[in-house]
């Protein structure tokens, strides 16, 4: 074996490892890449978790805002009675 053909060898060799390593890079960031969409998964059913807790929790104000406002709405028409009776008593008290 010459001395030219060894070097062709070695040549050829040092691509494949060269190769091998650029595989292997490329196989580490996909990896990181799975990795992060894995993350983005558990983050999203976390965060629809969480904003199904919080409508449900809006659900619940907004009932109970439609039960005071219920009980509430006689309350504010006797009070506009009364409101209106004042003044018509203070426009004859005042005349």
């Amino acid at each position: 074996m010459t001395l030219i053909e060894i070097g062709g060898y070695a040549g050829a060799l040092m691509a494949v490892f060269s190769l091998i390593q650029k595989m292997i890079s490329l196989l580490s960031a996909s990896q990181k890449i799975l990795h992060q969409i894995e993350t983005l998964q558990i983050d999203l059913s976390q965060t629809q978790a969480d904003t199904a807790a919080l409508s449900d929790q809006l659900r619940q104000q907004a009932y109970r805002i439609d039960t005071i406002e219920g009980y509430l709405s006689p309350v504010n028409g006797q009070l506009t009675d009364i409101s209106n009776t004042l003044k018509e008593m203070s426009q004859h008290v005042l005349k």
